[in-house]
């Protein structure tokens, strides 16, 4: 789960990250390479996109106002 959270309203979003072409494990579909992409995701890449979004200060980003669906 990918979270972003608002430091000055506490304000958050959601989504689900997208684990690569080999399976998609957020529609059911779950094997080896799927789980392996997930632990890499987990152990590498996750703390990596932590500690740069730390050091500079977040990730200036802004609400987008619902549309209708079409």
């Amino acid at each position: 789960m990918n979270i972003c959270r608002d430091a000055n309203t506490g304000s958050e979003g959601y989504c689900l990250p997208f684990e690569g072409r080999v399976g998609l494990g957020v529609w059911g579909v779950y094997n080896d390479e799927v789980e392996e992409t997930l632990n890499r995701i987990t152990r590498v890449f996750a703390p990596a996109v932590d500690k740069v979004l730390r050091d500079n200060g977040g990730s200036e980003s802004r609400e987008l106002s619902p549309g209708p669906f079409r």
